[in-house]
C-alpha cells in the first residue's frame, strides 16, 4: 500500500519482500523491491524509501487505532493469494511465515521470510544473502518472536 501511495503504480506492478515478525521488528526489504521490474530505490527519494519502511512497520497499529480493530483484510488477501498458488501448484515466491530448518542459520521457529508456494504449500524457503545490518535486524525479529512464544509457554497458553 504504502508503496503504491508514493509511486503511483498498480499493486499487481509491485513485488516487495517483507522478512521477520510482523510487529515492530518487521524488515520491509526494500533492496530487493521492485516496482514494474525496476528497483524500488531507482523510482523513489531516499526520504521516501523511509518513509515507506516507517509507515509499512507501523501500519498494523494505524489500522488497530482507526478501527478499532485487527488487520483483516490484508492477511485474508494473502491467504486467498497462497490457496490459489497451492491449487493451482503456480510455484509462486511469496513472502510467507515458514518453519526454518537451518535456513538464515534459525531451526524451530516460524519467521517471515520469501517462500516458494505450490502444490505441497511451502516448497522451498529462499534464502536471501543478507547484509550484516539486515542480519542483526532479523536476529532482532527472531529474538522478539521466541520472547513471544516463551511468554505464551509460561502463561500455560499451548496445555
Amino acid at each position: 500500500y504504502q508503496i503504491r501511495q508514493k509511486t503511483g503504480f498498480g499493486a499487481a506492478q509491485i513485488r516487495p519482500t517483507i522478512l521477520g515478525d510482523h510487529g515492530e521488528h518487521m524488515i520491509p526489504y526494500v533492496d530487493i523491491a521492485t516496482v514494474g521490474g525496476i528497483p524500488l530505490n531507482q523510482i523513489v527519494s531516499k526520504e521516501d524509501l523511509d518513509e515507506i519502511i516507517s509507515k509499512t512497520k507501523d501500519g498494523g497499529a494505524e489500522i488497530v487505532k482507526y478501527l478499532k480493530t485487527s488487520a483483516f483484510f490484508a492477511p485474508g488477501r494473502a491467504i486467498s493469494i497462497m490457496v490459489e498458488a497451492i491449487l493451482s501448484d503456480e510455484e509462486k515466491v511469496i513472502s510467507s511465515c515458514a518453519m526454518l530448518d537451518g535456513e538464515y542459520g534459525y531451526s524451530d521457529v516460524t519467521v517471515g521470510v520469501p517462500c516458494v508456494i505450490g502444490a505441497n504449500g511451502i516448497e522451498k524457503v529462499i534464502e536471501l544473502d543478507l547484509n550484516d545490518e539486515t542480519k542483526a535486524k532479523f536476529a532482532k525479529s527472531v529474538e522478539s518472536i521466541n520472547e513471544n512464544i516463551n511468554i505464551l509457554k509460561d502463561s500455560g497458553f499451548f496445555d
